[in-house]
């Protein structure tokens, strides 16, 4: 990202719209960094980092509203369709084939409690499903998790962390047999409720609360900010107490995301399974009062929505906000 950024253009005064890109080979250099990775995962590397420099350039580069993309430790590890497989254990279990560097590991998958995942997983075996890309991620967990895999550092020797081996497998799936489907699901935001939904516009509405999320935004902010306050310089805490209190805070605020996550996975498969039995053909969503609650992940539930939505067959369509023009009245003081 670094080296995109540093081969690229900067805006001028007189530019008057942002010149195409310098064409930069990165292969050779990131071949000496990793030597011991496969040319596949290699190139799928640089493909996503190239991607995410491209969208975010006019932004970065002629705007000037944002930084250039970054990445944490641990990266993902993406391995091309042709270096991994499934199979199946002597004991019916799940299991993968992965190719990573100069050797094959059989890793066996976790599939109790994920359902869905597993269903997946046995059409990618018998073909059903056309396999893309896997990837490998380090899942960061607290030290209570009985699935942790081991324990690393923060880039730079920073604060000690635990990971758990994800697997990430990316695949073509067969839509469903399309049924006949009309009618519309409103769906939009509000002061006193998270979400409101009805079929029609006349439709009787059905009130999402979620109470218990609005609780566990306020007990972040509440317990962010009593950590910010506990650790500010004149305390004098020393450096190996500050380091610990650091690692809690990074755990608690790890846990609340998951927990964010969690809840908008939930609620878009609610909302998704309801629309698909009443059978409508579009979703239309409205977020334009986002008052009941602070700094939710509006977008994060919205995409998620939108993916299940098309899984169904479901159109989803949002309702763009038109702004009035107030025109000045001119007054006659003659």
């Amino acid at each position: 990202m670094t080296e995109l950024a540093r081969n690229d253009i900067s805006r001028k005064a007189g530019d008057e719209k942002l010149a195409p890109q310098p064409k930069t080979y990165l292969y050779t250099g990131a071949r000496e960094v990793a030597p011991e990775l496969s040319t596949s995962s290699v190139v799928a590397l640089l493909h996503a980092v190239e991607g995410r420099y491209k969208k975010a350039r006019f932004k970065t580069i002629w705007l000037r509203q944002a930084s250039h993309p970054v990445y944490q430790y641990p990266v993902p590890l993406p391995v091309h369709n042709q270096g991994w497989e499934a199979f199946q254990t002597e004991g019916g279990g799940a299991a993968v084939s992965v190719r990573v560097g100069s050797r094959r590991w059989n890793l066996a998958l976790a599939t109790k409690g994920r359902r869905p995942q597993f269903t997946a997983w046995k059409k990618i075996l018998a073909g059903e499903a056309i396999a893309g890309e896997l990837s490998i991620i380090g899942q960061r967990v607290t030290r209570s998790d009985h699935r942790r895999n081991g324990e690393d550092r923060e880039a730079g020797g920073g604060r000690k962390i635990q990971h758990r081996v994800m697997i990430k497998m990316v695949a073509w799936f067969p839509k469903k047999e399309a049924q006949a489907k009309e009618g519309t699901m409103y769906l939009k935001t509000g002061a006193n409720y998270l979400l409101a939904y009805h079929i029609g516009i006349d439709g009787e509405p059905k009130y999402l609360f979620a109470e218990h999320v609005k609780r566990w935004r306020t007990q972040h902010s509440r317990h962010v900010m009593r950590i910010a306050n506990d650790m500010k310089y004149e305390k004098r805490w020393p450096t190996r107490m500050r380091t610990q209190i650091g690692e809690m805070q990074d755990t608690w605020v790890h846990k609340f995301r998951n927990r964010i996550k969690t809840f908008c996975h939930e609620t878009s498969v609610m909302l998704a399974k309801f629309a698909e039995r009443r059978g409508v053909a579009t979703v239309v969503w409205d977020d334009s009062n986002q008052g009941f609650i602070d700094q939710f992940p509006w977008y994060q539930l919205k995409q998620m929505l939108k993916y299940k939505l098309n899984e169904r067959g479901i159109e989803f369509t949002e309702v763009t906000e038109k702004k009035e023009t107030k025109t000045k009245k001119k007054v006659d003081k003659s």
